[in-house]
């Protein structure tokens, strides 16, 4: 399923404002929710294992918003499966992309870099309209982070053709 399909899914279960025909918005960010935004001249003059590190810490944690995610819908919409059952094929397709972004930054005989856990109990107590937001905003970086990478695997076959 689509990134932006599964967002449009899971919006339909927060009900308003989230719901409404005329519902954007852009720009919304949240703390410790790394930022897929970057210039060109940033983003081109990364070095290959670079790309692959900023890749894996993105989606270390995006990893823990993910669940952090399917909590609160577990909270808020616990008779949703295919909503619930949507989040969890996310989070599993994310681990796989760590493991696999592990192993290729390994094949270049180095390390990932540590990644420090962003949620703390203050991020994760929080009202219900809280996290509806969080659910949109952490869906929406998703979508903007599988971009990227898709711009930056394309630049890494060039020089590492399969």
């Amino acid at each position: 399923m689509g990134i932006l399909k599964a967002v449009v899914i899971g919006l339909r279960h927060q009900g308003r404002p989230f719901t409404d025909k005329d519902f954007q918005v852009q720009g919304l960010s949240y703390d410790g929710l790394p930022v897929a935004a970057i210039s060109f001249r940033e983003w081109r003059i990364l070095d290959d294992l670079d790309r692959l590190d900023k890749n894996y810490k993105a989606y270390t944690i995006i990893l823990e918003f993910l669940q952090l995610v399917w909590d609160d819908q577990f909270e808020l919409n616990p008779t949703e499966d295919g909503l619930l059952n949507m989040l969890k094929d996310t989070r599993m397709q994310v681990q796989g992309l760590v493991n696999n972004l592990t192993i290729i930054i390994s094949a270049l005989r180095a390390t990932p870099s540590p990644v420090t856990d962003p949620l703390t109990l203050d991020v994760v107590k929080t009202n219900t309209f809280e996290k509806k937001v969080r659910g949109y905003v952490v869906c929406s970086t998703y979508k903007q982070w599988i971009d990227r990478t898709v711009r930056d695997f394309n630049l890494l076959v060039k020089t590492y053709p399969v």
